[in-house]
């Protein structure tokens, strides 16, 4: 019997190549605007880092995030770690030229990250062995 992988809770499966950087960006909520550092993006999302712990911040509802030279993007906020936090870009990111433009940049450069094992799951099927056990990752 051929069963797929659980490749992880769906929120964490990634439909773009994510590009590793280190540059500036913003967020702005409200009246408030803040500075991050932008870790990796992707025409989906990105990973942040901000200068303290993200939940001191309070509410991010309504977030727009900047990227000097590729400009605002609507956004949310899926996760937070401490200082880490992951942005998700509402569905036409992808048609923003600027961002297009940077995701291209990076692609040349080779910053592509590799693809976390559970993405590699996802085109591939294991078979249960006799014993009824599935083999564990390492």
């Amino acid at each position: 019997m051929a069963r797929l992988l659980n490749p992880g809770p769906r929120h964490e499966r990634r439909l773009a190549t994510r590009y590793k950087v280190k540059m500036d960006c913003r967020l702005h909520v409200g009246d408030r605007s803040l500075t991050a550092v932008l870790e990796d993006i992707s025409l989906g999302g990105a990973g942040i880092r901000l200068p303290n712990v993200v939940s001191s911040y309070g509410s991010f509802e309504g977030l727009r995030f900047q990227i000097v030279d590729v400009g605002f993007l609507r956004s949310r906020m899926r996760w937070k770690n401490d200082r880490r936090a992951g942005i998700q870009f509402e569905p036409t990111a992808h048609r923003s030229a600027g961002l297009n433009a940077l995701i291209a940049r990076l692609e040349q450069e080779g910053a592509a990250l590799p693809a976390p094992e559970w993405d590699q799951a996802l085109s591939r099927e294991i078979t249960t062995v006799t014993s009824g056990f599935l083999p564990t990752s390492s």
